[in-house]
């Protein structure tokens, strides 16, 4: 429950930049976030309600276990490509309203850090995805920026 409403009070709060910024990159950026969203979405429904139910289901059949273990690898890939690619989307979305920031001139320093770091998460990403300090390190640099896009909010734009 709180998870959603995390994530709502993000989309909305994106929304809102997006609107204020009036710029056809920061309306991609706005595209990016809600396909990233969408993946990552994908990939934690996998994993906290997919694979448990699979377990649960297949705990009280010994003789099924093959059967469980196909489909508790189908669901790890599955989970091994949704989660880069929905953080790669959001890193993308980070780099299109940095761009967009930057040209906007409301905050130039913010929109540079904002498309070095989204173009690095791109690449980190892009190069090492199966690392699993990948995507911890990209949830932080994204968590970072969406602090510094919220403080430009309330005291440049607000």
């Amino acid at each position: 429950m709180a998870a959603s409403s995390h994530c709502r009070a993000e989309i909305v709060c994106y929304l809102v930049l997006t609107l204020r910024l009036r710029r056809l990159t920061a309306l991609a950026g706005m595209a990016f976030f809600a396909v990233g969203v969408a993946l990552l979405s994908g990939s934690l429904v996998t994993d906290g309600l997919v694979i448990p139910a699979i377990a649960a289901k297949y705990v009280a059949l010994p003789a099924k276990l093959e059967t469980a273990r196909s489909l508790f690898l189908l669901c790890s890939s599955f989970i091994r490509v949704l989660m880069p690619m929905g953080l790669a989307f959001q890193a993308a979305a980070m780099a299109a309203w940095s761009w967009a920031l930057l040209r906007s001139g409301v905050a130039r320093a913010l929109g540079v850090c904002g498309l070095a770091a989204g173009g690095a998460l791109l690449a980190a990403i892009g190069a090492q995805a199966q690392n699993p300090l990948v995507p911890m390190a990209a949830i932080g640099v994204l968590a970072l920026w969406a602090l510094g896009v919220g403080v430009v909010m309330m005291w440049k734009m607000g």
